[in-house]
């Protein structure tokens, strides 16, 4: 049996504005929770070898699924109609990784080179920039194309060659190693050449994160690990370096500072002031940790006014970065800057053990057994919770208020819909329970990972996608 509930009561009928048909299919409407009906495919592809990866990438005319095979090749589809949209796949080295997209707008200088909106890919040998928006695909590679059949021989991966990539509005960040040189390099986003590089300690797998004007790059080193900090833009610049005291399960950066965590122990470092030690209620794990900040508010407590009483003892809910921690028994958001608990959601006993969570806009989603449970990121509270019998969630997002599931049971995938609990529409307590709708995605066996485009979603298997249109309520 098929549940799909939003929580709280019958909710108004909403009319899911702004998705649009962007894929072109015949839509089906929803029979009811017990008897779904079915979707047939908007398009299906066949890669020419396994995949390694895919990335959603692009919006409006130039949404496209970027696709990485473990052979090397990387080819761009048409979102809407799972067409080419190069005349010939991109060739790199097996093994390569996503570096993020280069935000489109005006040349800041003329010196640096105008952000062009293209996604960056990087491997051993080079860091490639990949054009959305003309036919011939590769815009500019930093590095040497690997020859046929060329490896690092008894090289594991972290010892050689470019390391990472991280795309930004300034350009490309990239570490890289020749030897026993280590080089941070920033390329510009036109034509790759390096605006500067300096040189850094032996890095080894290393963790760029970008927020800003700033950036930090993480790595090993024997039992501590190291924190090198660098602003970016056209100026040289001069990275300073922290030791950390152990390598951390997580990290990520915010625009004041970058966050760690050490198992029961999180740390906000600030880009320019002492660290701020946060103890958690229990470990946590990776995929269990997300953080929410004061540029995903929702309008209304956005638009508060931020001074405040001198004599409270931390910022009012909305005015702080907030570290969400996933636990056994209970989700709970931290404020980086006091250290204090700002709200706990213990576990309902319907709910299976947590599998992850995410932080998409204003809303947590969490993945708990057979259910998806979102949550107020503010306040904690629940505001949608969709669930289907014997299934295991295989991706979500929150779109337009909606909360979206991609199921898979039995080796079968479904997908389900439910309204989520708004502030001006909370139903009264005596209303009868609403519920969503669910669909069967015709044609889908298990898939290893979902993309959502505008208007679709994209089910990625090992040989191929299927893409999908939401249905329309």
């Amino acid at each position: 049996m098929i549940a799909v509930a939003n929580v709280g009561g019958a909710l108004k009928r909403r009319v899911l504005a702004g998705l649009g048909c962007v894929l072109l299919a015949v839509l089906s409407t929803a029979r009811g929770a017990d008897d779904p009906a079915e979707l047939d495919a908007a398009w299906t592809w066949a890669a020419p070898g396994p995949i390694e990866w895919t990335a959603a990438v692009g919006d409006g005319d130039s949404a496209s699924i970027l696709v990485a095979t473990t052979g090397g090749e990387l080819h761009l589809l048409d979102a809407r109609r799972g067409t080419a949209r190069w005349r010939e796949p991109v060739r790199a080295a097996p093994g390569a990784r996503p570096a993020g997209v280069v935000p489109s707008g005006p040349r800041q200088n003329a010196n640096d080179g105008a952000p062009t909106g293209d996604v960056c890919v990087f491997d051993r040998h080079a860091v490639y920039a990949l054009a959305l928006d003309r036919d011939d695909g590769l815009r500019w590679r930093q590095g040497r194309p690997p020859a046929s059949g060329e490896s690092y021989p008894d090289d594991p991966e972290h010892l050689g060659g470019w390391l990472g990539a991280h795309a930004t509005d300034k350009g490309v960040l990239a570490v890289r190693r020749v030897g026993s040189d280590t080089r941070l390099l920033l390329l510009a986003a036109d034509d790759g050449r390096p605006l500067w590089d300096v040189p850094t300690a032996p890095v080894t797998e290393p963790r760029l994160h970008v927020a800003g004007k700033r950036a930090a790059v993480l790595w090993p080193q024997g039992r501590d690990s190291w924190l090198l900090v660098t602003t970016l833009g056209r100026e040289r610049p001069q990275p300073h370096v922290r030791r950390l005291p152990r390598w951390p399960a997580w990290s990520a950066a915010l625009e004041r500072g970058i966050v760690t965590v050490f198992e029961a122990e999180a740390t906000f470092w600030p880009w320019a002031a002492p660290p701020q030690a946060v103890r958690l209620d229990g470990a946590a794990r990776a995929g269990r940790v997300a953080l929410w900040h004061r540029a995903m508010l929702p309008a209304d407590v956005a638009s508060r006014p931020a001074s405040r009483p001198a004599a409270e003892s931390r910022p009012p809910v909305g005015e702080a970065d907030l570290l969400i921690v996933g636990l056994e028994d209970a989700l709970v958001a931290y404020d980086l800057a006091t250290g204090g608990v700002v709200w706990r959601q213990v576990r309902g006993g319907e709910d299976g053990p947590l599998e992850r969570i995410d932080v998409l806009g204003a809303s947590v989603v969490a993945a708990r057994g057979g259910a998806v449970v979102a949550y107020c990121a503010a306040t904690g509270e629940v505001v949608g919770r969709a669930a289907l019998e014997g299934a295991v969630a295989r991706g979500a997002t929150v779109r337009d208020g909606v909360l979206h599931v991609v199921w898979v049971r039995s080796g079968r995938a479904y997908f389900s819909a439910t309204p989520m609990v708004c502030r001006e529409d909370r139903p009264s307590e005596s209303a009868p329970e609403a519920l969503g709708n669910a669909w069967e995605l015709r044609g889908a066996t298990e898939p290893r990972d979902v993309r959502w485009v505008s208007g679709g979603v994209v089910l990625e298997t090992r040989d191929g996608l299927r893409a999908y249109v939401m249905p329309r309520r």
